[in-house]
């Protein structure tokens, strides 16, 4: 069972707002007073506007736990304890730390946060990581396709790349052993 976002049920709190304008605001007069060139302010200031979303984005998702926590089942979900996770997106790394919980009828540990954003076990790049990742790693040598996801996010290997045109090459494989394709099609020549 998913639990379902209730409208409202996160509540934005101006502190974190606040202190991510300051956070910007900060960084940008930093970077003004030692600017040596255009090139070197538009990567300082890309750099500033990521860490300040892998900041915002972070805060959303623990108060996203939060709130899955008050909406448990309670008889059943007990929480074990917190876990760190670390993700690569289109803003660069992000580290959330969220609850892992045991059902007590079934004796399955669960991440809530995980289930109710559709985060499987062993992904690492976002969905929109992944997307970037199997469009460039099929046009191009997958070390020069994480080199170019590394500018807009660090921490992409070659080896990432690979292993997303890997599992669509195998997802592809499967669905056409189905008679289907991978967007979930019926085979033009199986009509």
């Amino acid at each position: 069972t998913s639990l379902e976002w209730r409208e409202g049920s996160l509540m934005m709190d101006i502190r974190h707002v606040v202190a991510a304008v300051l956070f910007l605001v900060k960084g940008i007069c930093g970077l003004l007073k030692g600017v040596r060139d255009f090139g070197s302010l538009e990567e300082g200031v890309h750099l500033l506007v990521q860490e300040a979303s892998q900041k915002a984005f972070v805060w959303a998702l623990e108060e996203l736990d939060e709130d899955l926590l008050r909406q448990r089942d309670r008889a059943n979900l007990k929480v074990v304890k917190f876990c760190k996770r670390t993700w690569v997106s289109t803003f660069g790394s992000f580290t959330v730390k969220r609850r892992l919980y045991i059902d007590r009828r079934t004796g399955q540990y669960r991440f809530l946060l995980d289930e109710a954003l559709g985060w499987e076990p062993d992904k690492r790049l976002t969905a929109r990581m992944e997307a970037m990742a199997l469009e460039l790693g099929t046009e191009m040598p997958f070390r020069r396709a994480a080199k170019i996801l590394g500018y807009l996010a660090p921490g992409v290997s070659a080896m990432a790349v690979w292993g997303v045109v890997r599992d669509a090459g195998q997802k592809a494989v499967i669905e056409a052993r189905r008679g289907g394709n991978a967007a979930g099609e019926q085979a033009p020549w199986r009509d």
